[in-house]
């Protein structure tokens, strides 16, 4: 049973460990996905500056400067959203992590290698989620607790003896006898030694029917159900996690070739198109914002692996080797 407790107490620190992971690549992806906005934000009011001008020139109808305008108040609505939310999640990981909120430092999710899935097996992490994960153990331990349970049910039904009361006595005497009509006497010594002792059988008549013995037993299958039921969820998880984390490395792999090249070679154009006089400024910042905007497609895609890769590593029960 205290091992048990134990396993438990375990169970809930690494359940903890795992939610503080989860909140601190949450608020750092969102601090990224900010600084995308604030570029955006940028653009969109320095396109609202544009239309007012224009406006005041009447080169630009009042449709344009409302479009402008709007859309530039709507991105720093979203950007106050998405600041808010994020001090929100600061806040939930200084309490967990029992630290004060300005203490809190948050590394770029980009800075923390992935772990390399490819080179474990189904098998091997398997096994290794059965040697690590504290849930498990604490399943393990109980079904131990109860198997003792039951050994004492069985002990129970036969008797036993307690001690009631003890005495000793112990007795020594010498006589000597003289005769009148010899010289000399004769002389008789005498022990005696007397021990009693009291013991009490108790017979467990009203437990002969062995309700406890099958409540014990009941008990112990219960948790052996658990123990495989909670093995066979370990092995699902570990097949459907693993193959979701491959596939979602496999994207980000692809747009992250893919978006280098797009902003690279965007980003070439448009400054080569900034200096063409026939280009109209706005239309260079909806080009530019939208290579910014493309970002956040990358920035996604990258959250969801690192989210998988979090996922994964709880379901191991710890982390894993890092890619190369």
């Amino acid at each position: 049973a205290a091992r048990a407790k134990e396993a438990e107490s375990q169970e809930a620190a690494y359940a903890l460990a795992c939610e503080v992971r989860s909140l601190c690549l949450e608020a750092a992806s969102l601090r990224e996905e900010i600084d995308v906005l604030e570029q955006i934000a940028a653009f969109r009011t320095q396109l609202r500056d544009i239309r007012s001008r224009q406006a005041a020139a009447g080169v630009a109808g009042a449709l344009d400067l409302t479009r402008a305008v709007t859309r530039a108040a709507a991105i720093r609505s979203d950007l106050r959203e998405k600041e808010a939310e994020h001090r929100q999640l600061v806040r939930r990981i200084a309490l967990l992590a029992d630290v004060p909120a300005e203490q809190i430092r948050l590394r770029p999710p980009a800075a923390e290698s992935l772990p390399d899935a490819a080179v474990w097996a189904p098998g091997e992490l398997v096994d290794l989620a059965l040697s690590r994960r504290p849930d498990l153990a604490r399943a393990e331990r109980e079904q131990d607790a109860a198997r003792h349970a039951v050994a004492a049910a069985k002990a129970g039904l036969l008797p036993w003896f307690d001690y009631v009361e003890g005495a000793y006595e112990g007795e020594s005497t010498r006589a000597t006898a003289y005769a009148d009509d010899a010289t000399g006497y004769d002389a008789t010594d005498r022990e005696a030694t007397e021990w009693q002792l009291r013991l009490a059988v108790n017979l467990p008549i009203f437990d002969w029917d062995g309700k406890e013995v099958r409540l014990a037993q009941a008990r112990l299958a219960a948790g052996a159900a658990r123990v495989q039921a909670l093995r066979a969820q370990i092995r699902a998880e570990i097949a459907g996690v693993r193959k979701d984390y491959l596939r979602a490395c496999a994207e980000r792999g692809r747009l992250a070739a893919e978006g280098r090249q797009v902003r690279d070679v965007m980003t070439a154009k448009i400054d080569a198109l900034a200096q063409e006089p026939t280009v109209k400024q706005e239309d260079l910042l909806a080009a530019r914002e939208e290579v910014a905007d493309y970002g956040r497609i990358l920035l996604r895609a990258d959250r969801e692996c690192r989210r998988l890769a979090l996922e994964l590593e709880s379901v191991v029960g710890g982390p894993l080797a890092p890619a190369p």
